[in-house]
């Protein structure tokens, strides 16, 4: 997002960052168009968002700490497990390939296979429907508010673990996921 602002000649603050968060690409491009003083169309700035986001993401991305522990942990529990994402399917599967978890989950679901993205419900029912999981016996790590706001609405329960210092309906909330009481609690199911 800085890159995008920095390019209409903006800067990127965190009043505005701040609520993007976790939005989908529509819903921040419609944002930060508003701020240019170029009025650009928002669709335009959508691509630009996403090709400078998957240029970062296959040059530098790294996972957080310990995802590929807990979804390593989560496989070998047997329980069944999906990506569900407000982003694009392109920014999505190169993030699991840098991230050297491509091929890890049984299905990926992206902004591209729903009508109605985060904070809305689809993107997790959606999930729970192709893994054959009732999402009131399912949980959604998630990052955002955004995102936890959608798990929650999913009827499900939240592992959040906060890119930004935000107060977040969870169940659980940890400061990383390379927890030890985390690992530990996925390897006990």
């Amino acid at each position: 997002m800085h890159d995008v602002f920095r390019n209409h000649g903006c800067e990127l603050t965190p009043e505005i960052r701040d609520p993007l968060i976790g939005v989908s690409v529509d819903a921040s491009s419609v944002v930060m168009a508003g701020h240019f003083p170029d009025s650009p169309d928002p669709a335009a700035v959508g691509q630009e968002l996403c090709a400078t986001v998957l240029a970062l993401i296959k040059q530098n991305a790294e996972p957080m700490p310990g995802a590929q522990q807990v979804v390593r942990a989560v496989a070998a529990a047997g329980v069944p497990h999906a990506v569900a994402s407000n982003s694009p399917a392109d920014i999505v599967y190169a993030t699991l390939e840098r991230g050297g978890m491509l091929g890890d989950f049984e299905t990926v679901i992206t902004a591209d296979d729903i009508k109605h993205p985060k904070p809305e419900p689809e993107i997790y029912l959606t999930a729970c429907a192709r893994l054959g999981a009732d999402p009131l016996q399912a949980v959604g790590f998630e990052d955002t508010l955004t995102g936890a706001l959608a798990v929650r609405a999913a009827g499900m329960r939240v592992i959040f673990v906060p890119t930004l210092p935000v107060e977040a309906p969870a169940d659980w909330i940890l400061p990383s996921l390379d927890s030890p009481e985390l690992l530990a609690w996925i390897r006990s199911w």
